[in-house]
C-alpha cells in the first residue's frame, strides 16, 4: 500500500492473518478511536481482501473490519455489506455478519433495504436476513417489522434462491411467528427450500410447536 496511515492502522498493516478465529484482541488497546473510523472505511471501501501481494497486509480488511466492530461505527453498515457484495470468501461470510450484530439496531434500516434489492448477490441478502433476525431477537420492537419483510420476500420463492427462501423461514421460525404459513409450506413443497439449512417443513413445524 502506498498511502500514508495512521499509527494504529500501520499496526495492523502487519498483523497478517488472524490465529484465533472466536477469540479477537481489543484493537482498541492499539490505539484505536472513533477518529479512525472513516479512514478504516476507506480501506474497506478502495481495497478488496485479496487484492495485495503481501502476505500480511492482504488480511488488512479482516483486522479493519473488527476494528469496526469493536468501535460500533454505524457508519460502516453500508461499506460492510458493499465489501461483502464484492467479496464472496469464507472470512466475509464468517465474520461480517459477527460485526453487523455487533454494530446494534442501527444496522436494521440498511439490512431491510439489502434484503428487498435482488441486484445484490443472494449472499449479501442472505446476511441481511440473518443480522434482521438477530436484531428483532435482541430488540422487539423490530420483530413484526421483520416478519412482514420475510414474508413478503418469500412469496417470491419461485424466483428466489434457495438459501435465501431458508434464510427467509429461519427468520420466521426463530421469531416464533406463525405468520406466512402458506407460503412456507407452499415453498417446501416446490423443493424451493435449501433443506440443509432449514430442515423440511416437518422439522418447522416442530419448531413453531404445530
Amino acid at each position: 500500500m502506498s498511502a500514508t496511515y495512521s499509527k494504529p492502522v500501520q499496526k495492523i498493516l502487519q498483523f497478517g492473518e488472524p490465529e484465533d478465529l472466536d477469540n479477537w484482541p481489543d484493537y482498541l488497546e492499539y490505539g484505536f478511536n472513533k477518529t479512525h473510523i472513516q479512514e478504516l472505511i476507506e480501506l474497506l471501501s478502495s481495497n478488496d481482501l485479496w487484492s495485495y501481494n503481501d502476505d500480511k497486509e492482504a488480511w488488512v480488511g479482516v483486522h479493519a473490519w473488527r476494528v469496526l466492530g469493536q468501535l460500533k461505527a454505524k457508519e460502516a453498515i453500508e461499506p460492510l455489506f458493499n465489501f461483502f457484495h464484492r467479496n464472496n470468501d469464507e472470512w466475509s461470510h464468517n465474520e461480517i455478519p459477527r460485526v453487523l450484530k455487533m454494530l446494534g439496531p442501527s444496522v436494521f434500516e440498511t439490512s431491510k433495504v439489502f434484503l428487498k434489492d435482488p441486484s445484490k448477490t443472494v449472499w449479501v441478502r442472505v446476511v441481511a436476513a440473518e443480522t434482521m433476525t438477530n436484531i428483532a431477537q435482541s430488540y422487539p420492537q423490530y420483530r413484526e417489522d421483520s416478519v412482514q419483510i420475510f414474508g413478503e420476500e418469500l412469496k417470491k420463492y419461485k424466483t428466489n434462491d434457495i438459501t435465501l427462501n431458508s434464510f427467509l423461514i429461519y427468520g420466521l421460525v426463530n421469531l416464533q411467528y406463525h405468520d406466512y404459513l402458506k407460503e412456507v409450506k407452499e415453498a417446501f413443497e416446490a423443493r424451493c427450500v435449501d433443506e440443509m439449512t432449514m430442515g423440511n417443513w416437518e422439522d418447522v413445524q416442530d419448531e413453531l410447536g404445530l
